[in-house]
């Protein structure tokens, strides 16, 4: 692959245009991790992008926004259909006509959503933590088509980085220094608005309050490359899974697909608001 700053170099100019501070909300993913993610997925010259966890929509917006005029199709999977942070996204999205919404759990539908392509790039912002390495394993594991998967808050130090640093070495990271140094300026007024939104926990190398080695959440991206079989394998073992165990029955599957369709308490909490 050619050097990731001449890579996003390339791409800078379209997203600066598309990026502005409506591009910035909670439980959203900083602009220089997103310039990363589409500028990684545009040189893998994808059929489609598979977001999994798409909280108030803001990095799905913004990848919709960067791919506009591109022939990808777009897919984001959120596995809670009611409560807010839903509503606030499919508001959010309405206007992006490249852009399918899906519900379901991640599990199932990525996997099926990657099989109706000749080539595609995941996303995963949820689930998280050792999940969120489960479902990267499963999916490469399962579909050659997969060119790579792209994961959110890999910051050094998470459980995802400690486990993507042990078994998938061959990782590349936005916390890198060079790129670092080169992009970070992007996100000069998303820390300001995060603060004026009311989370105080994160900044530069500053994770729910504490100092952490790493920029900022970062983003990591397994390239689909030879033996990362192996590396699957060895990542299933070492957290005392079976290869199978995500590999569920139509029963379960039709249990699993019900879970989303339930409100949680957050979503009754914010009926008696309004």
């Amino acid at each position: 692959m050619t050097d990731l700053s001449s890579i996003c170099e390339k791409e800078l100019g379209h997203f600066e245009n598309i990026c502005d501070e409506s591009m910035v909300d909670l439980k959203g993913v900083l602009p220089s991790e997103m310039l990363f993610l589409c500028s990684l997925t545009r040189n893998f010259k994808a059929q489609a992008l598979i977001e999994s966890g798409r909280a108030r929509g803001v990095s799905t917006a913004l990848i919709s926004a960067f791919f506009q005029n591109d022939p990808i199709r777009l897919y984001s999977v959120e596995n809670t259909r009611f409560s807010e942070d839903s509503l606030i996204a499919e508001k959010r999205l309405a206007q992006y006509q490249n852009l399918t919404l899906i519900y379901g759990d991640a599990f199932i539908r990525l996997p099926l959503l990657a099989k109706k392509h000749d080539s595609s790039v995941i996303f995963i912002d949820g689930p998280k933590g050792e999940k969120a390495i489960l479902l990267a394993a499963t999916l490469l594991r399962s579909n050659a088509s997969i060119q790579a998967v792209f994961i959110h808050d890999t910051y050094k130090g998470s459980v995802e980085r400690s486990l993507l640093d042990r078994h998938f070495p061959n990782h590349l990271s936005s916390d890198d220094q060079t790129f670092v140094e080169k992009f970070r300026y992007l996100d000069d007024s998303s820390w300001d608005k995060l603060a004026q939104l009311g989370d105080h926990s994160v900044a530069p190398y500053k994770q729910n309050g504490l100092p952490v080695s790493s920029y900022g959440h970062t983003v990591s991206m397994i390239p689909n490359s030879a033996g990362i079989a192996a590396q699957e394998l060895a990542a299933y073992q070492a957290l005392g899974k079976a290869v199978g165990c995500y590999e569920y029955s139509s029963m379960t599957h039709i249990f699993r697909e019900i879970k989303t369709y339930l409100p949680r308490k957050s979503f009754f909490k914010m009926l008696l608001k309004r």
